[in-house]
């Protein structure tokens, strides 16, 4: 087997692993962060659940943890990065956005990622400001879906406060998760393996990446009272992030809406 293969059967290894703990963990929390099965998603999908185990059922209240976690996911994400080879886009020269992290919508995806410039993380210091760090998930797209999936539960959306890192090969992308696991202030819920070989790509119209679902429990998000709030971190190749365009973009948008979702 090459290089590549290794890589990818050490990342299905250590995507396994994860969550199978992210299952034990969960029977042992009942139903405080692990949802039951729940019309066309998942049963293990996380849900965004106050400190008393109750669901979230307030979007404004999701919006306004997230305005707080913000920040500390950059540093987070950053940190992690530092620790396996990973990457981010570079602000344009004027300091607008360029449309760094591929979960984000609207203006940041104007541009493909072919020929931006990536800024490499490093050191354990505060995340860089020349990246172009992503937004809060668009109020009118979170709406969206909690109208045409999720019944409109606002406690199914976990991806609001949401961040992404790039990197050249599967097996950096493998030492991040490494990295993410041995975060003491991290607490795992849920990842998606969408780089295993059987994942059938047309779904997402053929993107592909490690996405996880995580909260950060520290000292000072408990004190501030956002130690619940579920988190998206997607983990993906740079050769994937510079076949994107707008128009691939707007292609999945009108495949989304026609599945209604």
């Amino acid at each position: 087997m090459d290089r590549e293969g290794d890589d990818l059967s050490l990342l299905e290894g250590l995507c396994v692993d994860m969550q199978q703990h992210v299952r034990r963990r969960g029977s042992a929390l009942g139903q405080c962060v692990l949802g039951e099965m729940c019309g066309r998603w998942e049963r293990d999908r996380p849900r965004q659940v106050m400190a008393d185990g109750s669901n979230v059922e307030v979007v404004d209240y999701l919006y306004a943890q997230a305005a707080v976690l913000e920040v500390l996911l950059c540093e987070k994400v950053w940190q992690w990065a530092a620790a396996s080879g990973g990457k981010f886009y570079r602000k344009a020269g004027d300091g607008s956005p360029t449309g760094v992290a591929e979960c984000c919508e609207g203006a940041a995806r104007k541009r493909s990622g072919k020929g931006r410039e990536l800024v490499a993380a490093q050191g354990k210091g505060a995340a860089s400001d020349d990246v172009d760090w992503p937004a809060i998930k668009g109020l009118k797209r979170a709406l969206e879906k909690m109208r045409r999936v999720y019944d409109d539960e606002a406690c199914y959306l976990v991806d609001i406060t949401r961040n992404a890192i790039l990197f050249e090969n599967a097996g950096d992308i493998c030492a991040c998760l490494k990295a993410i696991k041995s975060d003491k202030d991290v607490r795992i819920e849920r990842i998606k393996n969408r780089m295993h070989p059987g994942f059938d790509s047309r779904a997402t119209a053929g993107y592909r990446d490690v996405c996880i679902n995580l909260r950060i429990s520290s000292e000072w998000t408990r004190h501030v009272g956002v130690s619940m709030h579920v988190c998206e971190v997607q983990l993906l190749l740079v050769k994937i992030s510079e076949n994107k365009t707008a128009e691939g973009h707007s292609r999945y948008v009108q495949l989304r809406n026609s599945r209604g979702e």
